[in-house]
């Protein structure tokens, strides 16, 4: 089959589609015929679980998920998450050596089961979502595992140096990284899509060079490194471009169905 042995990963937002835009119908039809040509097609996403399968439901996925930045795999079929790493138990009393040090906008705590932004004086009276688990908390109520956590620092804020300046703390078993212009994410030491990737890989006995990526962002830095082939839309920052094999269109303009027109003509040309 044309795309035998050919394992492809997607960014979900800003790569595959975009919230409250939708998958343009270009990606939804390549990604169809990419699976019917025996393609093996994941995500690989900062989402958890809870709140991929609305935004995806039209798209045919048949292999292993990397979820949550890499801290969890995700059995698409069965909506069961394994291979969850955790963020160290003692992680509350590091967020508030961070809450009480730093001007922040928001803190967003995410457990497997959904979201806890963390309760300050602004937030105090907003509505919980419960479509998306997203809850109001006070820092000491979340008990759940974390896997991330995610800060929103104010816009003149320099997020590149405070990740360094964060990650000089060493706060045992924790990574900051940059995850746009105006957020930072804590992870699990060691984690990120590009780890998850390998042992994914390992795991199910994939040929780390017969695995393709496209990505967008900061989170998606290790995943272009380490995948056999990646690839990143117009949108990517230029820093990161660098990284990939190739810069295709626009997310929006079916960004993700041009690479996989790409794979269809490295495949014939190595046949």
């Amino acid at each position: 089959m044309v795309f035998s042995d050919f394992y492809l990963f997607t960014d979900i937002d800003g790569t595959l589609g975009i919230e409250n835009e939708g998958i343009p119908l270009r990606n939804i039809t390549a990604i169809s015929g990419f699976v019917e040509n025996g393609g093996v097609f994941s995500l690989c996403t900062g989402r958890m679980a809870v709140n991929i399968k609305n935004f995806t439901k039209n798209i045919a996925i048949n292999g292993t998920c990397i979820i949550h930045n890499g801290a969890a795999l995700y059995d698409y079929s069965t909506g069961k998450s394994f291979g969850i790493q955790t963020l160290p138990k003692q992680i509350n009393e590091y967020l508030r050596i961070v809450i009480d040090s730093e001007e922040l906008l928001e803190v967003t705590a995410i457990t497997q089961s959904g979201f806890f932004r963390v309760m300050n004086a602004e937030n105090l009276h907003m509505p919980n979502d419960e479509d998306l688990n997203r809850r109001l908390a006070k820092l000491e109520e979340i008990h759940a595992p974390q896997l991330r956590v995610v800060f929103r620092l104010p816009p003149d804020c320099d997020v590149t140096e405070k990740v360094l300046i964060w990650n000089n703390w060493g706060i045992p078993g924790v990574d900051f990284i940059k995850i746009s212009e105006t957020c930072i994410e804590a992870l699990p030491k060691g984690v990120s899509k590009g780890t998850a990737l390998v042992r994914l890989c390992e795991i199910q006995g994939i040929p780390i060079n017969r695995t393709f990526f496209i990505g967008d962002s900061y989170n998606d830095k290790e995943a272009f490194e380490v995948a056999g082939f990646s690839a990143c839309v117009a949108e990517t920052p230029v820093e990161l471009q660098s990284l990939c094999g190739y810069v295709l269109g626009p997310c929006m303009d079916g960004a993700l169905a041009d690479f996989i027109h790409l794979l269809e003509m490295i495949n014939l040309r190595i046949a």
